[in-house]
C-alpha cells in the first residue's frame, strides 16, 4: 500500500486546503514543494529559510529542475516495483 503525505496550505482564495505532497527538495536556501490538490492539479512552490509563506514565482529553470527530479524519482520507483 502506498503511503501519502499531506500538508495544509492556503489556496488562491485564502481558504485552507489539504494537498498531497509529491516532492520536496532543498536547493540554494529554498525548500521546493511539488503538491497536488483534490482536483489532481499539480503546483510548485518554494519556502525561504525562516519563512512559512509559499512563493509561486518559480523560474523556468526551477520548474525544469523540479520536473527532472520528479521524473528521476518516478523512474527509480518504477524499477523497484
Amino acid at each position: 500500500m502506498e503511503e501519502k503525505d499531506f500538508i495544509i496550505i492556503k489556496n488562491e482564495v485564502g481558504e485552507e486546503e489539504q494537498v498531497e505532497l509529491i516532492l520536496t527538495a532543498n536547493v540554494n536556501q529554498k525548500e521546493y514543494l511539488l503538491y497536488k490538490n483534490n482536483n489532481g492539479d499539480v503546483f510548485a512552490s518554494y519556502l525561504l529559510e525562516n519563512d512559512d509563506k509559499l512563493y509561486n514565482d518559480l523560474t523556468e529553470e526551477e520548474l525544469n529542475m523540479l520536473d527532472n527530479l520528479y521524473m528521476r524519482g518516478q523512474d527509480i520507483y518504477d524499477k523497484e516495483n
